[in-house]
């Protein structure tokens, strides 16, 4: 819905649909501390906060929450990947994708 600075370091972004926030997410502006970005349902409540965003070689949202169980990453220059690799990483987002949309309903 919209992107907001809050202060000279932080920003707020809504998200939802029509008139309803559904999510909020709160960053920091160079993405550095313990919580750089965090996403919060509508009520304030945390749902998770990125921990390693940008740091190293680590790229934003490769790994959420200390020591994400699982957290792999993506090479950033996706034209890297051979077609069969690209393609089978579209199909895993996709399924990822539909079960926490299914999930949450």
């Amino acid at each position: 819905m919209e992107v907001a600075p809050i202060n000279g370091r932080e920003w707020v972004a809504t998200i939802g649909n029509d008139q309803n926030v559904l999510y909020r997410v709160h960053g920091t502006g160079d993405l550095s501390g313990d919580t750089p970005t965090c996403l919060h349902r509508a009520d304030g409540t945390r749902i998770r906060c990125g921990t390693l965003a940008d740091s190293g070689t680590t790229g934003v949202g490769t790994q959420y929450g200390p020591g994400a169980p699982g957290a792999r990453t993506v090479p950033g220059d996706l034209s890297t990947l051979s077609d069969a690799e690209l393609a089978e990483l579209q199909r895993r987002v996709a399924e990822e994708t539909a079960r926490r949309l299914t999930e949450r309903r």
